[in-house]
């Protein structure tokens, strides 16, 4: 899976659906692994959000 800074984030968004699909990845262990891929402000703001409110889904 790519790394995003959130510049494109809608298109990196997409892929990394596909991503989890092929490879089956359980929905527990979705976010672990987005987690990882977010650089720069697209990880400050994952951070923020995470303490704002929990995290109920992929979509």
């Amino acid at each position: 899976m790519s790394t995003s800074d959130g510049s494109k984030l809608l298109v990196w968004f997409n892929q990394a659906k596909c991503y989890f699909d092929l490879r089956e990845i359980p929905e527990i262990s979705k976010l672990r692994d987005a987690r990882i891929c977010l650089m720069g402000s697209a990880q400050i703001w994952l951070q923020l959000e995470e303490k704002s409110k929990p995290f109920v889904g992929w979509g």
